[in-house]
């Protein structure tokens, strides 16, 4: 009977050590929950849960979402931290069946915003090196005067931007001028005459056939013509008045 008491008794101890390890087992519960601001879902703001020495974080996904797989069932300190908006601090209790939270963010007031938007000043130039000076030379003398930077051209001078639709004046008064030009006219230049050619081509193939009211078709003209341009303009000459006297211009169609 000695071995019988022996055996229960290791009977009963298994059994103790299987209950305590399926208490510990159902003491852990799942907690997920969802962070939101203005309705919306808030990603990347910091969840972090607390319970004596044991601290766990987290992070909402992209559509707002938190999940805590497994944790101890009893009391904990929840704390939900996302920049420019309040920190939510509060005490949550978990259970088996707890449901999903839901935290509303808080903006912060302006004036929070901008301290923490605030960038460090700048820091301030380093004053400029000092020249040193030549040998033999006293300091304060005539050659310690700084360089004179040498200034950049004139800009065009406000007579060459007084110019007429078709004029050519381009930075006269540069080495790097353009000859002067009104129109066709060049003061270098021998010829006063021009003149043009020119030919229009009508042809009723393109044409679209005429609107009919009565519901007919109505025939469509045909035609082929071609019109020729001639033009002809310069100034008269004068002898002892006028060597270049008014201009003409003669078009003949």
């Amino acid at each position: 009977m000695g071995w019988w008491r022996r055996a229960r008794r290791i009977l009963y101890l298994v059994c103790t050590l299987s209950a305590l390890g399926f208490a510990n087992l159902a003491a852990a519960s799942e907690y997920h929950g969802l962070v939101t601001f203005g309705g919306l879902p808030v990603p990347g703001a910091t969840i972090t849960v607390t319970q004596g020495t044991k601290k766990l974080t987290t992070f909402s996904e992209q559509g707002g979402l938190y999940n805590f797989p497994d944790l101890a069932d009893g009391p904990w300190t929840i704390e939900i931290q996302m920049q420019c908006f309040s920190t939510i601090h509060t005490e949550i209790t978990i259970a088996p069946k707890t449901p999903a939270a839901k935290w509303e963010l808080q903006l912060l007031p302006l004036d929070q915003i901008a301290k923490l938007t605030t960038l460090p000043p700048a820091p301030l130039p380093a004053p400029p090196a000092k020249k040193a000076a030549t040998p033999g030379t006293a300091p304060g003398s005539g050659n310690d005067q700084p360089v004179e930077i040498p200034k950049p051209p004139e800009e065009q001078q406000s007579s060459d931007g007084l110019l007429v639709n078709g004029s050519v004046n381009n930075a006269a008064t540069s080495r790097f001028s353009l000859d002067q030009a009104f129109g066709n006219r060049r003061s270098n230049s021998k010829g006063l005459y021009n003149g043009g050619l020119a030919a229009i081509l009508d042809n009723s193939a393109l044409d679209a056939r005429p609107y009919s009211l009565s519901g007919l078709e109505s025939p469509k003209a045909q035609y082929n013509t071609i019109t020729g341009i001639v033009t002809l303009g310069g100034p008269m000459k004068i002898p002892h008045v006028r060597r270049r006297g008014p201009d003409f211009f003669v078009v003949y169609q």
